[in-house]
């Protein structure tokens, strides 16, 4: 009996692993469905929100002493840009989670790479000052 037992769970363990991982490949397939024009928008968007948060934080940069102040006001100014890029993958369809996911990493990932270079800036201007 307990042969028998294991016999059948040996011939549908196999099944029960391809559900799962049929499951865990529709969330997967979000990214791996993008076209190549879906791609190319997304990192343009990104490069563009980029240059935004740079060039306002360029802008308000001699305004405040504190550098969290300074990124606050950019990611502020930017917020449009980033809204438009939102707009923009909405438009293309792209699965609502992959498109919020990817659009809140860009906000994210952009901001850290930020408030070290204006920390940089600022201790080196304040090396510099009499």
């Amino acid at each position: 009996m307990r042969q028998t037992a294991v016999k059948k769970f040996l011939l549908l363990a196999p099944l029960f692993c391809l559900g799962a991982s049929a499951i865990a490949g529709e969330a997967a397939s979000a990214s791996s469905d993008i076209i190549q024009e879906d791609r190319l928008l997304m990192m343009e968007g990104a490069e563009q929100y980029n240059a935004c948060l740079r060039k306002e934080s360029d802008a308000v940069f001699n305004d405040h002493a504190d550098v969290r102040k300074i990124a606050d006001v950019a990611l502020d100014r930017c917020k449009p840009t980033l809204d438009e890029l939102d707009r923009t993958l909405t438009e293309r369809t792209l699965d609502p989670d992959f498109r919020a996911g990817f659009v809140r990493h860009t906000r994210d990932a952009t901001a850290r790479k930020l408030l070290p270079e204006l920390m940089a800036r600022k201790a080196a201007e304040q090396s510099l000052a009499p």
